[in-house]
């Protein structure tokens, strides 16, 4: 009786499956925290310098306290010349690390107390806080602070050179990418200080914590751990900057596993459908073969991504991004039924070539005594 090869539904229902999965992927994306952790607003005083002349101002923001996921510090440096009486300016500072309660303003070294409390603030849109920060990878990267809060202190500025300088602790905001560590971004207000008397020139040097990735805008040359820049005017109405603890390295565990499985589906479908040529079977009787090497190999590689992931996570210790490795739910969702479909449509196909070249081997070696003979 002659083996009937047999109608193979289950191509058809994985493929049907495979769409189903695809189409429930959104709703997966959906429910994934969100990927910016909003910071602290700083930059400039937004009021009481309009009067006196800045005649140097220097900037230090150091980063390197994110290396132990603590706040950075940011310390400003006044040099003004005040060329007429006494005056009482009253500071505006839109610094969130003030409004709590942190840090302070000093006069010639002499600390000034706040003159009021934490309050909400209108500020003209060239004050806000930009909207992105230069992204690593170039482009640029979205960016969100917390609503700004405002605190004014009262300082009397006599007549003469004197130096006012104002340092507290910022909360940079969180971005979290598709990368294994955190993106952390600072976004320095330059605005306001349009509005004083004179503008001398900024010094500006930001610290990062040794072996991170940085990027500035406006560009900063680095030296070392030290990103510098110094203009004899406002460079822009903001400084934006971007840092990052180098993403960690794994084994290719993933891609290795791939390789092999594909190898495997391949090998043993051409073993199985040589082993029914010798046998003159059909090869439709491969189907289970490929079946179970399709599901082995959908269940390796998704393992071993995860494997791979959760190296990554470990190397990255405390600057793991919080969202990295949303994608394993899918992972499973899309990639395994793509796997087993794929692979057993492959060990099929291999099988049908060994099956066609073990077929056609004893005709070859049939034809050869005959042609001796003659």
């Amino acid at each position: 009786m002659r083996f009937r090869r047999p109608r193979a539904p289950l191509p058809l229902a994985l493929a049907v499956a495979l769409a189903g999965c695809l189409l429930a992927a959104p709703t997966a994306l959906a429910n994934m925290a969100s990927p910016v952790r909003p910071g602290d607003a700083v930059g400039e005083p937004a009021a009481g310098l309009e009067g006196v002349t800045i005649e140097r101002e220097r900037l230090l923001i150091d980063l390197q306290p994110l290396a132990g996921r603590q706040p950075a510090l940011v310390e400003a440096t006044y040099q003004v010349q005040n060329g007429g009486a006494a005056r009482v300016l009253p500071l505006l500072f839109v610094a969130d690390g003030l409004a709590a309660g942190g840090g302070g303003v000093w006069l010639d070294d002499a600390p000034i107390s706040a003159a009021s409390s934490q309050e909400g603030l209108e500020l003209p849109a060239s004050w806000r806080p930009p909207t992105s920060t230069p992204d690593l990878a170039g482009g640029r990267l979205s960016y969100a602070t917390h609503r700004a809060g405002a605190i004014r202190f009262a300082l009397t500025l006599p007549p003469g050179r004197h130096t006012i300088r104002v340092r507290y602790a910022a909360d940079p905001t969180a971005h979290s990418t598709q990368e294994p560590t955190i993106h952390w971004q600072l976004g320095y207000v330059l605005a306001p200080a349009r509005r004083w008397a004179g503008f001398g020139g900024l010094d500006l040097e930001v610290r990062v914590p040794p072996g991170w990735r940085a990027v500035a805008d406006p560009p900063l040359e680095r030296r070392g751990e030290t990103l510098v820049g110094s203009w004899p005017t406002l460079p822009a109405d903001a400084l934006g900057l971007t840092v990052q603890a180098p993403p960690p390295s794994a084994p290719p565990i993933a891609i290795t596993s791939a390789l092999a499985g594909l190898a495997l589906c391949l090998l043993l479908g051409w073993l199985t459908g040589a082993w029914l040529g010798r046998r003159r079977r059909s090869a439709a009787l491969a189907l289970p073969i490929a079946l179970l090497l399709g599901v082995a190999w959908a269940a390796a590689v998704p393992s071993a991504i995860m494997v791979e992931q959760d190296v990554l996570r470990t190397r990255a210790g405390d600057q793991l991004a919080w969202t990295y490795g949303y994608g394993e739910v899918l992972v499973f969702v899309g990639l395994v039924p793509l796997l087993l479909l794929v692979g057993l449509v492959l060990a099929e196909v291999a099988a049908l070539l060994g099956r066609r070249q073990a077929l056609a081997r004893p005709s070859a070696a049939a034809a050869a005594p005959r042609g001796q003979a003659g």
